[in-house]
């Protein structure tokens, strides 16, 4: 598991080959695993870049802006789309955060201005607009049945959407008073790809809690919940290979593992710099952080330690094979000639 500094937002391809940061107005695209500088740099916004998000196929990168505007980019740097375009004098207002749906076809935007907005890439225009948040949206995410999308507010309050059929709030959950502590900001939602209904938040006052939307009733309280963080949290991620394994990072400069299934906290890290972001790669054993720290690209310490301590047992899933390492070819011994059969004549004549 390898760990880098980058910008103060990360979003890695679901290969695992590319990495997407955004920094200010700049979005740049680095090789993963490479020492070197960015692959390719732009800015597709004329306002600070808030979030960046890669569709299922890595084929197009959608990242939001404090202008109000969405830019999709292929992975060259190219501009493909611009989404939410002002359509009259008044200022749109700003994207928060991005999730795309499984088929990447409806992209969902939360808006400082309270409401979750969601588009048509097929039309390339707005398809609904969810309401129901008291404050800005700060981050959204979509359920891997595409059945419902999550979204959490400022003020802590976590609404459930359901999106197919009659759209309606059908759920809501208070991340705060579960804790019985004051209310803060949610930044991070994730939903688990491997544990059916099970959504992860994260808060600025440090908190880490599990919630179970996968009932008839909405939770009254969630079912773990983490206070190790001394700082806000700014990245959580589900390892999309071991349904025990949550990770998240913050500004304390810390990454913790947790195992939801024991419900403990596993590992740390402590990086020199206050960490941003994280993604895990489809392999389940790569994990990009960024770090608010611009001129540092510089490993974490103690990441090459993690592969095999954070790899699950076999028992649970299995692991994807490593590559072996190829051998000049080894020609068995020829054997003796044996008498040659009658080929048997083809099902189907090849001609006339």
């Amino acid at each position: 598991m390898r760990l880098v500094a980058l910008a103060s937002g990360t979003e890695m391809s679901s290969t695992g080959a590319l990495l997407a940061s955004c920094s200010g107005t700049e979005v740049a695209f680095w090789a993963a695993g490479a020492d070197d500088g960015p692959v390719v740099e732009f800015s597709p916004h004329a306002a600070p870049t808030t979030c960046v998000r890669w569709t299922s196929n890595d084929r197009v990168l959608a990242s939001g802006s404090r202008d109000g505007t969405i830019a999709l980019s292929e992975p060259d740097g190219k501009l493909y789309d611009t989404l939410g375009r002002p359509t009259s004098e008044e200022a749109a207002p700003a994207v928060l955060c991005l999730t795309w749906s499984p088929g990447s076809r409806y992209l969902a935007a939360g808006g400082a201005d309270a409401v979750v907005r969601i588009f048509d890439l097929h039309k390339r225009q707005l398809a609904l607009a969810l309401r129901g948040h008291a404050s800005a949206v700060r981050a959204a995410a979509w359920s891997p049945n595409e059945v419902h999308v999550a979204s959490a507010g400022a003020g802590g309050e976590i609404l459930l959407h359901r999106v197919q059929d009659s759209v309606a709030v059908v759920a809501r959950a208070r991340h705060a008073e579960a804790a019985g502590d004051e209310a803060a900001a949610v930044h991070k939602l994730q939903w688990s790809p491997l544990l059916s209904g099970r959504l992860a938040a994260a808060d600025d006052a440090g908190r880490v809690a599990t919630w179970d939307f996968g009932g008839a009733t909405a939770p009254a309280a969630p079912l773990l919940s983490f206070g190790e963080h001394a700082g806000a949290v700014s990245g959580l991620q589900w390892s999309p290979v071991n349904h025990h394994l949550l990770a998240s990072c913050g500004r304390d400069r810390t990454l913790l593992f947790y195992d939801v299934t024991k419900g403990a906290h596993v590992r740390s890290i402590t990086g020199d710099a206050p960490l941003a972001a994280l993604g895990f790669a489809a392999d389940g054993l790569h994990l990009a952080c960024g770090a608010r720290a611009r001129n540092s690209r510089r490993p974490i310490p103690g990441s090459s330690q993690l592969r095999t301590p954070l790899t699950p047992p076999a028992s649970h899933h299995r692991a994807p094979r490593r590559p072996q390492r190829r051998h000049p070819p080894v020609r068995p011994p020829r054997r003796p000639e044996r008498a040659q059969r009658p080929r048997r004549a083809p099902l189907v004549s090849a001609g006339p």
